[in-house]
């Protein structure tokens, strides 16, 4: 996945690079009037071409790891939250308990997810400056 942006602050073999969101809001006929279609982000992205504040660069996220926090972030807490209510229901809770179970589940996925991904040293370098661009 390609995206441009604007080089707002560099850190060492860092950078932090504010994107404006467009590619989802392309086809969208809403998108005139739409808030979040003007939305900027910010992204932290290794900076292996040394751009520095002011550059205008193309970031790039391999597919893989886009598919990856994709499964992470939404279909692990899906299959771990039925699991947890179809498990419960077996060992004879009530729909009330299952229910809250699973809701615990779910919501315990979404704090491990983010420990995981914070704790792992390679994520930082999945956002990557791959060229800068001429003004």
């Amino acid at each position: 996945m390609k995206q441009s942006g604007i080089v707002i602050k560099t850190e060492g073999e860092f950078a932090t690079v504010e994107v404006l969101q467009t590619s989802a809001c392309v086809g969208c006929s809403q998108r005139e009037g739409c808030i979040s279609c003007k939305k900027k982000l910010k992204a932290e992205a290794y900076n292996p071409l040394n751009a520095v504040e002011g550059d205008r660069v193309i970031l790039e996220t391999g597919s893989q790891t886009v598919l990856l926090y994709a499964l992470l972030v939404f279909v692990l807490p899906l299959v771990l939250c039925g699991l947890g209510y179809y498990l419960s229901f077996l060992l004879g809770a009530t729909q009330l308990i299952s229910f809250i179970v699973s809701t615990c589940i779910f919501g315990a996925t979404y704090v491990i997810i983010y420990f995981i991904v914070d704790k792992r040293g390679d994520t930082k370098k999945s956002v990557v400056i791959t060229d800068i661009l001429k003004n």
